[in-house]
């Protein structure tokens, strides 16, 4: 640096520039320590305000829309999936669901990217309302439910007809739930007992669970499984591309995280069934650690016999792992008259071994059929069962 000759030729003048000069660099240092500590500062004031301006995310902004609306988190049943996809379950019971709705609806669009979707669902005497809600990075998923419903189970017809005094059990699986709340809506209100099985990494997996508990439904984890290469190929788009499954290559610690996180992804499980695994449920190490962790867990266990060769079911035998099978498949083809036929012969089977297993899926034929032709049970002198009541 070169300075003027008075400077120079001043000892006290320089004395006071270098004091100047060391207050001033004091002074941005400790701003800037300010800035970095995110407490006011002035020579770095535009940074520091564009960083306290950054916009929440859209988690933080549902949460705090909630909170000033009265619903704390805390009040909050919330998950984080494995896509990031934040789940809310929010009971309503002393909410005014009609002014609370246009108010959350109002914050969460002030950013124009955000797209809000809302689906009603009625349920007997309960109301839900599904909001997904998808912006830039984020989705999340707000089901709210108005009214609780009564905690016993549905009042269904065919439960009080005669064939309650029947030793002929069917049980009725309907698989690859939770894509879609429109199926478990038909499902509640099929009029007998059903077993629905959920997959872990779809869409709506834990609303489909809780709606499903909530109306007296029995729940089974639909835990996938590889298949043999070729098997199923209109049900692999059932799998979320970061859902994965259990394949052959996986070992047993990496197993039975999949598992631990499938359970967590669907809440009210009692017992697990296999979605595909035409490949693991041949392959005896690896079944025998599943069942193992399932045993450990209290679950029972359902052969989906994706395959002639599964060692599934006689291995949960002799594990002692409570265990059945299916027996029949109603939808192989979805045609109305041919998933007769099935129910049919379900229950032919019923009649004549004392029990049957069926798996369907949530197509609307499938739940049309069942729902038209439930006088079917007490002709054939059957009585539907969850499937809880055919393991031993």
């Amino acid at each position: 640096m070169f300075l003027p000759k008075i400077l120079i030729n001043s000892p006290s003048k320089r004395l006071i520039f270098g004091l100047v000069f060391l207050s001033l660099i004091s002074i941005i240092g400790l701003d800037y320590l300010a800035y970095k500590q995110g407490k006011q500062a002035y020579f770095f004031s535009s940074r520091a305000a564009s960083l306290k301006t950054s916009p929440p995310s859209l988690f933080e902004e549902i949460f705090t829309s909630l909170e000033k609306l009265g619903l704390p988190k805390s009040s909050l049943q919330h998950h984080l999936d494995k896509q990031r996809v934040l789940h809310l379950l929010i009971n309503l019971p002393d909410k005014n669901y009609s002014t609370l709705a246009p108010k959350l609806k109002h914050s969460l669009s002030q950013n124009s990217k955000r797209k809000i979707k809302i689906e009603a669902h009625q349920l007997g005497t309960t109301q839900y309302y599904l909001w997904t809600i998808t912006g830039e990075k984020d989705t999340a998923s707000l089901l709210f439910q108005l009214n609780r419903p009564k905690p016993s189970p549905l009042p269904q017809k065919l439960i009080t007809s005669k064939q309650l005094s029947s030793k002929n059990k069917v049980a009725i699986i309907i698989d690859d739930l939770g894509n879609s709340l429109q199926a478990i809506d038909a499902i509640c209100n099929l009029g007998f007992p059903v077993t629905v099985s959920i997959l872990p990494y779809s869409l709506f997996a834990p609303e489909t669970a809780q709606i499903a508990h909530q109306h007296g439904l029995e729940i089974l984890l639909h835990l996938p499984l590889e298949p043999l290469p070729g098997n199923h190929p209109n049900n692999n788009s059932l799998l979320t591309p970061n859902g994965g499954m259990i394949t052959a290559q996986m070992k047993e610690p990496e197993i039975i995280a999949f598992i631990d996180d499938a359970l967590r992804q669907v809440p009210h499980v009692v017992g697990v069934n296999n979605h595909q695994g035409s490949l693991i449920t041949a392959n005896p190490k690896i079944m025998k650690i599943i069942l193992l962790e399932l045993q450990k867990r209290g679950l029972f266990f359902v052969d989906s016999r994706t395959t002639s060769q599964s060692v599934a079911y006689q291995m949960a035998r002799s594990l002692g792992l409570p265990t059945t099978y299916r027996k029949i498949f109603l939808d192989n083809e979805v045609n109305s008259a041919q998933i007769k036929d099935q129910l049919v012969k379900l229950l032919q089977r019923g009649r004549r071994e004392g029990w049957a297993v069926a798996i369907g899926h949530p197509w609307a034929e499938t739940l049309s059929v069942l729902k038209e032709n439930r006088h079917l049970f007490s002709a054939y002198d059957c009585q539907p069962v969850f499937v809880s009541e055919l393991v031993h």
